[in-house]
């Protein structure tokens, strides 16, 4: 690797001076500073035009004999220049890192199967002073589970390792959550520790490499010059400056921050070693022109009267470069993109440069400035896969799919390996929805690989989510037969049986995880999520309980706890189990929206509280789509059909389908031209129906929210409607970025999205009355009724037959509501009305009362208001039309009201009271009553609840006359007169677009 080695033992100082000065060196590199066995004595006699120190020492020589310190920016910012007694001379990192032969793979998280988060460092004590101890005391106090991991050859000694648990025991640490010891070589105690800690105000240094390679993410402290910097230099060449602290309270939050996101660390850990192999750290060529580039411009600095003016000229343009990623390291974009042009001014040539700048350009928007440095790069190197890469991001981000693919295979032909790459052509493929061609990716690797456990758990999962659930499940069963114990492929079988409802054979598997590792939080999360979807509602609060016992860190436990506590109406104790989740995991987009979820039907929340929540969930998770958004050139509508899309996971049987089937099938095609983008997991003889009634069927399953906006806004759309809100398979996300000129929510969710994306919400004067506009994100839009119903034919629902209380002897209240509607206030009111009617009883039937448990503790809180068990008839009746049949008098919730519930108790003669209260979701009864013409029975207290409900039960005769009249009557109302209400949406759809011409005419927003 060298041109010639010299044996230099036992030659002094003066005489190895004369040596290479004889051997006429041009730039003498010192790769010890102050360490044993240094040579400084030959450098402070100058044998050389040009000296330097570079790497063993970390620091200064303090030599005036040496003219530069070989460095980075991370490690010596500006400023720092009076700390060293050479100049700083910085490149764009500085090291380049080859691991050593033999470290192995990363493995697993430690934290998944451990039950709790493994700290650790492997330094020497020298680097473990008190402060140390004190900031690492206190993260352990933050994270009670957590263990700390310190293991070098300075702990050999039980004495030292006694010491050093006694400094922690002074800061309230018990020796039980400490391992300090030694082991050599240190791989298998890397592959145990989930986050590595790093020294102050020395840093560690060779060991931050190693931890890495092996996956492990560090927190380093930025602090002195150098030393202290070590770990933000290794950091910043990585691209993980956000692991850099300033202090330590940023210190602190940055190792929490990494030790509450359990799935997030996971995948860290999988991608780490392929980053670090990817960046700057270990491009040994790259890094090599770097230093050559230095030593060229260093000796031409020192030149009089240059000789060789080319090589200088090279050198110049190498130093410009590495100036320019110094300036854009310290985030000085336009001094970085006017160095890299000089250099470019200088050597035309230099590909690097042309990259280099590319990638500036592309970051800053400038696209196709990007692109075209990239296209000049390659003109150049055509074999950087690196370079086609970064092109195919800059393509994709100009919606030009199809040329980034092709770079994408280019950069893979290249270099197969690149991971970035293969990650993006497969989310490429996906986002298109070209299954087959992913799936195609993982069999070919299995064809080349039979035994590869990673690629069918891989392919599994790309059948999965094309619903191909029996393939996707024998791919599963040949990786157990691989590894009949693995938990993930367990895992994987587990939620793959809960997809396809085989809900038995998924608590089966669930429970064979735990058998194999009792102390699975994940596989006590996993089991309780089963136990909930199967309304075992007690058994699942007991097992995400179980979960967190032993791991309270594990952010969806808590949020999935909140959810079965929200099930069973316990809105308090759900909305703290859900902000706990999110304290541990603040980003969860998902875990947020279900507390939104427990606000709406939290009785002791105002309506601000409840609108500013979802105010929030827009800001942090989709207004940053704004700057996504590009103008719209739909053409003028007059003259022809608008262009209106339906979103929406629901079209099949579904509730929704009584009032989304009338619409599409009263439309006038001559007005619009309907879309329906349709997010189905499985079709059933209903989606065949809505296929029927529509203009386009789009598939939009597997689609990402930026690919599906880019089919809506390629069709055209004028009208976007949003059919799902916030409940399951919505893509509000395709909203955030605002696909059409006009969108509006309506129908589905019955309350604002909260999303500022979005123009309209549907609805009428009594749904969202007038002084209500606040607590709306979206401007409503106030139809005549807010829904049209269509009920199934007279063969599912049967006739409503005659008045129950005539043969019963006693009025029966009832309501076919969800637990989670049912909070302390409603048992109290209904309790209330239950007294001041002697002989009635009160019927609650609904799939929430399938478990003894969730029946019995409801009975309890009627037992608790002086309500006798003799008088409920609690269960889950298989027909809920036979329900109705047996119920004289409904009974809405408050302060979420019931919703398609209330349409069919009308439709089979039941007359409801109900509490206008909220604006949304606690005026859904109100609208439906003032639409079906019995506005009498809208309640605007408690006591003009229980009093209108207790006049009714006192006229038999008119309960029977209402009871025959009331089907009719909802016939001939507004609520079922389909036509006009296509007519008024189709009205409106015209104004609301109307009004966006306007806007445009006068150089509006698109």
């Amino acid at each position: 690797m060298v041109d010639h080695w010299v044996p230099t033992r036992g030659l002094s100082d003066e005489a190895l001076a004369e040596r290479i000065r004889a051997d006429a060196i041009d730039v003498l590199v010192d790769v010890a500073g102050h360490t044993v066995g240094n040579r400084l004595g030959v450098f402070a006699r100058k044998p050389a035009p040009v000296s330097l120190s570079w790497l063993g020492y970390g620091y200064t020589t303090g030599l005036s004999a040496i003219d530069h310190y070989l460095t980075d920016a991370a490690s010596v910012p500006a400023g720092s220049e009076h700390l060293f007694s050479e100049a700083p001379w910085r490149l764009p990192v500085g090291f380049v890192y080859r691991s050593t032969a033999g470290m192995g793979e990363p493995g697993p998280l430690p934290a998944l199967t451990n039950g709790h988060v493994t700290l650790g460092t492997l330094t020497r004590a020298v680097r473990v002073n008190a402060r140390c101890v004190r900031v690492w005391s206190a993260i352990l106090h933050r994270l009670p589970a957590a263990r700390l991991v310190i293991d070098s050859r300075s702990y050999v000694d039980p004495a030292a390792q006694q010491a050093l648990r006694e400094r922690f025991a002074a800061q309230g640490i018990a020796a039980e959550r400490l391992s300090i010891g030694y082991h050599s070589p240190p791989w298998d105690v890397l592959r145990g520790i989930d986050i590595g800690l790093d020294c102050f105000p020395h840093n560690s240094g060779t060991t931050l490499f190693e931890s890495l390679y092996l996956g492990v993410p560090f927190v380093t402290l930025a602090g002195r010059a150098s030393v202290g910097r070590l770990g933000c230099s290794i950091l910043q060449g990585l691209g993980r400056a956000a692991w850099i602290a300033e202090d330590e309270a940023g210190y602190i939050a940055r190792v929490l921050a990494l030790a509450q996101d359990l799935p997030a660390l996971a995948a860290t850990r999988a991608a780490l070693r392929a980053q670090l192999q990817a960046s700057p750290l270990m491009d040994e060529a790259g890094f090599a022109r770097h230093v050559e580039g230095a030593y060229g411009l260093m000796f031409a600095q020192w030149c009089v009267g240059d000789a060789h003016p080319l090589m200088a000229l090279v050198a110049r343009a190498q130093a410009l470069h590495d100036e320019g990623e110094a300036a854009l390291a310290q985030g000085e974009a336009d001094a970085a993109e006017a160095c890299w042009r000089q250099a470019l001014r200088a050597v035309p040539e230099f590909a690097q440069a042309h990259a280099s700048l590319g990638m500036l350009l592309q970051q800053q928007g400038r696209l196709g400035e990007g692109e075209a440095a990239y296209r000049a790069a390659l003109a150049l190197q055509p074999a950087s896969a690196v370079t086609h890469f970064n092109l195919a991001t800059c393509l994709l981000a100009q919606e030009r799919p199809a040329e980034a693919e092709e770079s994408l295979r280019t950069a893979l032909q290249h270099d197969a390996a690149l991971q970035p790459a293969r990650a993006q052509l497969d989310r490429l493929l996906q986002d298109q929805g070209r299954w087959l061609e992913s799936e195609e990716r993982w069999r070919a690797a299995l064809r080349r690989q039979p035994e590869d456990l990673d690629a069918y758990l891989q392919l599994a999962a790309v059948l999965r989510r094309q619903h191909r659930h029996a393939e996707a499940l024998g791919c599963l069963q040949r990786a157990e037969q691989l590894a009949p114990d693995d938990l993930g492929v367990l895992r994987q079988q587990g939620a793959l049986f809960k997809e396809m409802g085989r809900m038995a054979e998924s608590e089966q598997v669930c429970r064979r995880m735990l058998e194999i590792d009792p102390a699975s939080a994940l596989g006590w999360n996993q089991l309780a999520e089963v136990l909930n979807a199967t309304q075992r509602l007690a058994e699942a609060e007991q097992g995400f309980l179980k979960a967190l016992a032993l791991d309270p860190q594990l952010a969806v436990a808590w949020s999935n706890l909140g959810i079965v506590r929200q099930n069973q109406g316990r809105q308090q104790e759900a909305e703290d189990a859900m902000r706990a989740g999110l304290a541990l995991q603040p980003v969860d987009a998902h875990a947020h929206g279900n507390l939104l979820f427990v606000l709406n039907y939290h009785p002791g929340k105002t309506m601000a509280q409840v609108f500013e929540e979802y105010r929030l969930h827009d800001e942090r998770f989709y207004a940053r789509h704004r700057a996504e958004w590009r103008p719209h050139r739909n053409p003028p509508a007059a003259g022809r059909p608008l262009k209106v899309g339906y979103v929406s996971p629901d079209f099949r049987n579904h509730s929704c389908l009584y009032f989304v089937e009338p619409l599409l099938a009263q439309h006038d095609h001559r007005a619009v031209t309907v879309y329906a983008y349709a997010e189905l997991q499985n079709e059933d003889n209903a989606t065949a129906r809505y296929k029927h009634l529509v203009d386009h069927w789009v598939p939009t399953r597997g689609m990402g929210d930026a690919a599906l906006a880019e089919r809506i806004r390629a069709d055209g759309i004028d009208i976007l409607i949003d059919l799902a809100g916030h409940t399951a398979g919505n893509r509000l996300g395709v909203f955030a970025r605002k696909p059409a000129p006009v969108s509006a929510s309506w129908m589905g969710y019955g309350y604002s999205t909260g999303l500022s994306s979005i123009d309209y919400f549907l609805t009428d004067a009594w749904h969202a009355p007038e002084g209500s506009e606040a607590y709306f994100s979206e401007q409503p839009w106030r139809l005549p009724v807010g829904w049209v119903y269509r009920p199934p034919g007279e063969a599912q629902t049967g006739m409503p037959g005659p008045l129950p209380a005539s043969k019963n002897g006693g009025v029966t209240f009832g309501t076919l509501t969800r637990a989670v509607r049912i909070n302390d206030d409603t048992v109290r009111v209904w309790s209330e009305l239950l007294r001041r009617v002697p002989g009635a009883r009160l019927a609650v039937d609904s799939r929430s009362y399938r478990d003894a448990d969730t029946q019995a503790a409801l009975a309890a809180r009627f037992a608790a208001q002086g309500i006798g068990p003799e008088r409920l008839q609690i269960g889950c009746s298989a027909s809920g039309w036979e329900v109705l049949r047996q119920i004289d008098i409904g009974l809405d919730c408050f302060p979420h009201n019931s919703g398609t519930t209330l349409f069919e108790s009308l439709h089979m003669g039941v007359p409801f009271v109900t509490w206008a209260d909220r604006p949304g979701l606690g005026c859904l009864g109100s609208a439906i009553l003032h639409g079906a013409g019995h506005p009498e029975w809208v309640a605007r207290s408690e006591e003009e609840y229980i009093d209108k409900a207790v006049a009714l039960a006192a006229d038999l005769p008119r309960l029977a006359a209402l009871r025959a009249a009331l089907p009719a009557e909802m016939r001939a109302s507004k609520l079922m007169d389909e036509s006009a209400f296509a007519r008024a949406a189709e009205d409106a759809f015209r104004q609301m677009f109307a009004r966006w011409e306007q806007r445009q005419a006068r150089g509006g927003n698109a």
